[in-house]
């Protein structure tokens, strides 16, 4: 420790790619469209693995009748971003498969979900998020809009709000744009960025629960902010 405070900065960039690998994992996708998605998140991973060195084995002495080994790495010469980048990789490579871990969609905490389709890690954060969907819908802060082909250059535009099955409510960060035609959105959820492609909206097949991506405009942005 000292009082440099990068660290705490690599740290928060690790965790933060961590949790979007833990959100895209939980998303159903076809192997191309994760394999784009992950891509930016693992290299973070890898540039913080880089930074350390191997973790020494260091013998921890008998344990009941057992010899116990360890790893165990060097401070000197391996930052805490590398250490706990070594951890996240021996989760997704080794226990991933029997320990399911996700990322809340609410307050970004990581938990064990026991079942796949588990998007909230408590039922207060499932109610925090039911309650404040229902007042903002009640009390009319936002106005669905229809999007379509013929509509979708005029309508698909930065600071239109986007309501996910998954994901919940989030506004439109970014459009990317091909010969003036959008061909992708960037979105800003309360824990997570993420990137659609326009052609995901008029695909024939819902999302998992059946439902697809809504779009909305704001009427009141002043108590909008105030409910999220």
């Amino acid at each position: 420790m000292s009082d440099d405070l990068h660290w705490v900065s690599d740290l928060v960039t690790l965790t933060r790619a961590f949790r979007d690998i833990l959100f895209a994992r939980a998303e159903p996708q076809n192997k191309r469209s994760l394999e784009w998605e992950l891509s930016p998140h693992i290299r973070v991973i890898n540039a913080a693995l880089e930074k350390g060195t191997c973790p020494r084995l260091v013998y921890r002495g008998i344990v009941g009748k057992r010899h116990q080994f360890d790893r165990e790495p060097d401070p000197k010469t391996t930052p805490l971003s590398s250490v706990l980048a070594n951890w996240i990789s021996e989760y997704l490579v080794v226990y991933s498969d029997r320990i399911d871990l996700g990322a809340c969609v609410e307050c970004g905490k990581i938990f064990s979900r026991q079942r796949s389709d588990n998007t909230y890690c408590s039922k207060t954060c499932q109610n925090r998020v039911a309650y404040k969907r229902k007042k903002i819908f009640e009390t009319g802060l936002l106005e669905r809009i229809e999007i379509t082909f013929k509509t979708l250059a005029e309508r698909l535009q930065q600071g239109v709000w986007v309501y996910h099955p998954r994901l919940g409510l989030g506004f439109v960060k970014t459009v990317e744009k091909k010969y003036r035609t959008p061909t992708s959105f960037e979105v800003q959820f309360t824990q997570v960025v993420r990137t659609f492609f326009v052609r995901q909206l008029f695909e024939p097949e819902p999302n998992h629960d059946g439902s697809k991506i809504e779009f909305y405009r704001e009427t009141n942005a002043a108590a909008l902010a105030e409910l999220l």
